[in-house]
């Protein structure tokens, strides 16, 4: 089966400093004083990033067909070099020749909390994809997920998606200020799950004026992720479970670990598990994220992966594990 990946494709600039952000900048953000704040990079990297972006690779990485819905610049070449080697369509990803593509700022300080900066370049022109014409094309779709771009258009992929057959992941991310209470009671509407880290969840509660109760009773999955603390798992008709991230991993940069645990959750929904293993998976996934710097730098060996999967959760699912058995990676 395929899924739908909705957001943004962007190139990343990745600067890590090693003062903390506490020290350097929130020091200096004093109220009724101007801000003028210059940060030593130790290191400077660049990689191909997005919502969109990085869920796929990481889809693709694990074995699953990923279909993103985005838009490039005219400095498109490597990006669209890089999926073709996954065998990952470009079909749906208009290129705006007149444009350079979304990029994103990224700064990491020594405990791994981040500051971005987002220009959207042509990310709008993803509205010009008709999502009823893709499930019409890819018969196998039944699952998509709409990752942060511009607000507006997360709104129209929302409705658009509710006319399909489809089960919708909403995750506003880096997107929630952008969002209205009613903006965020309508996306909700929309969306079987919603995803998003602690501050994100009570973003939503305090906007909408909701509980986390109130949303779960309105037949909504919700998932939080807490980084090294791991995620937790709120749902319908059964109790609230709390998944423990993968212990004994190395972290050297944590862009993308997100967008890899949403990759192996829907990995685990498209093959309809159990949603606690589906948030292992996810765990999982991330775990290789952090391992490396970039978001979309690493592979996944299928074997480590079940490895690490057991360490920490005990037996990995059969049927994925007959699955991946006989290749030790996708690449």
């Amino acid at each position: 089966m395929s899924i739908i990946v909705l957001g943004s494709m962007v190139f990343d600039l990745i600067s890590r400093i090693g003062d903390p952000f506490k020290r350097n900048v929130l020091a200096a953000c004093k109220e009724g004083e101007r801000v003028n704040v210059s940060l030593l990079s130790e290191r400077l990297d660049g990689s191909w990033g997005g919502t969109c972006g990085n869920i796929t690779h990481c889809y693709a990485c694990l074995g699953g067909k990923a279909i993103p819905v985005s838009a490039l610049g005219h400095n498109a070449a490597d990006y669209i070099a890089h999926f073709k080697s996954l065998n990952v369509t470009m079909e749906y990803v208009v290129i705006d020749n007149d444009t350079l593509s979304a990029l994103c700022f990224v700064i990491t300080d020594k405990f791994n909390d981040q500051l971005n900066s987002f220009s959207e370049g042509p990310t709008m022109r993803a509205a010009e994809i008709s999502l009823a014409e893709v499930c019409e094309n890819e018969k196998d779709v039944r699952l998509a997920i709409v990752s942060p771009s511009s607000h507006k258009l997360m709104l129209k992929q929302l409705e658009d998606c509710s006319q399909l057959d489809i089960d919708v992941i909403f995750d506003p991310g880096q997107q929630m200020v952008a969002f209205s209470g009613e903006d965020l009671r309508y996306a909700i509407s929309k969306c079987k799950y919603v995803f998003g880290n602690e501050y994100e969840i009570t973003q939503i509660q305090e906007k909408t004026g909701w509980s986390i109760k109130e949303i779960e009773v309105m037949g909504k999955t919700i998932v939080i992720t807490y980084g090294e603390k791991g995620s937790s798992l709120i749902c319908p008709d059964r109790e609230r479970e709390d998944v423990p991230a993968c212990v004994n991993i190395e972290v050297d940069e944590p862009t993308g670990a997100g967008d890899a645990y949403r990759a192996g959750f829907m990995l685990g929904l498209e093959r309809r598990y159990d949603l606690r293993i589906c948030a292992q998976l996810g765990s999982v996934a991330a775990s290789f994220v952090v391992e490396v710097y970039g978001a979309q730098s690493h592979r996944y060996d299928f074997r480590r992966f079940i490895q690490r999967y057991e360490e920490n959760y005990g037996p990995f699912p059969t049927t994925l594990k007959e699955e991946w058995v006989a290749v030790p990676s996708i690449v």
